[in-house]
């Protein structure tokens, strides 16, 4: 958001906004969910906030919207922008932590999540008293 009030919006046309949002906002995420466990709903408030931020006037009110967000999305062959979203990425990044899981017993996420719950992801998805984390990595790995 901080990043956001920086850039403002005056002088900044679409196509710069796009690239802002394309090369600086959206690669945060991916860092951060490559490395850990991020919750959809925080990924699903960053498009949200990208979104804001490309089509919104620059006195923060609500501009028109010209695309659909999951055109944008789309690669520049099949008519989109290249960008690409939070929550479309959210699954397999889950699915490589849930694969880090399984292949690499000295990680800390091993030795935290293993006493409790084991390497069965497959059968342990449908427990209810679960952390929040397992529910991520059981996701990741169906």
């Amino acid at each position: 958001m901080s990043m956001l009030g920086v850039w403002g919006g005056k002088l900044i046309s679409l196509a710069g906004r796009i690239y802002l949002v394309k090369s600086v906002l959206l690669s945060y995420p991916t860092f951060h969910s490559t490395n850990s466990l991020v919750p959809k709903q925080v990924l699903l408030e960053i498009d949200k906030l990208c979104r804001g931020y490309i089509w919104n006037k620059c006195d923060g009110n609500a501009g028109l919207h010209y695309v659909n967000w999951d055109i944008l999305c789309k690669p520049k062959r099949y008519g989109g922008m290249g960008i690409s979203s939070c929550s479309n990425k959210a699954g397999p990044l889950r699915s490589k932590l849930a694969w880090r899981y399984i292949q690499e017993k000295e990680s800390l996420l091993h030795k935290v999540l293993f006493p409790k719950y084991g390497s069965n992801m497959a059968e342990d998805s449908g427990r209810r008293n679960v952390s929040v984390s397992w529910k991520i990595l059981c996701n990741g790995f169906k």
